[in-house]
């Protein structure tokens, strides 16, 4: 299964609100290994790799907390980049993901769909 896993930043007395940073779609057998795989890929130390979701052809599956975190806590740079590994997901691969409904509430958007909430979100930040 391809995961989206990105670098989960923030909850320290300087950065209290999270948000994330460095996303990347990881192919793994499941979430833990998707989350070990892009820590070491990517010399995680200090802050490490969160799983934000899945992908399943063109469909994306977001955790719920993490669209809200995306949605609410991001820079208009940190959106930018959201937005920009969100157009460039291509996946063509299917699997059974009743496991992944059961772990928690699970948002599903087509990638059309997401990427028009994140532009919406960027031009709500830079209103004057």
């Amino acid at each position: 299964m391809n995961y989206i896993v990105a670098l989960c930043i923030g909850g320290i007395m300087e950065d209290p609100d999270f948000h994330y940073s460095q996303y990347q779609l990881i192919r793994a057998d499941s979430e833990k290994s998707a989350r070990e795989r892009y820590n070491i890929l990517n010399n995680a130390s200090y802050f490490y790799g969160c799983c934000l979701g899945f992908v399943v052809k063109d469909l994306l599956f977001l955790k719920k907390e993490a669209f809200i975190t995306i949605k609410n806590n991001s820079s208009n740079e940190e959106l930018k980049e959201a937005l920009r590994f969100f157009q460039n997901i291509s996946v063509d691969t299917s699997t059974d993901m009743y496991n992944f409904f059961c772990e928690g509430e699970i948002i599903c958007f087509t990638k059309k769909r997401l990427c028009d909430i994140i532009c919406k979100v960027l031009a709500e930040n830079t209103r004057f």
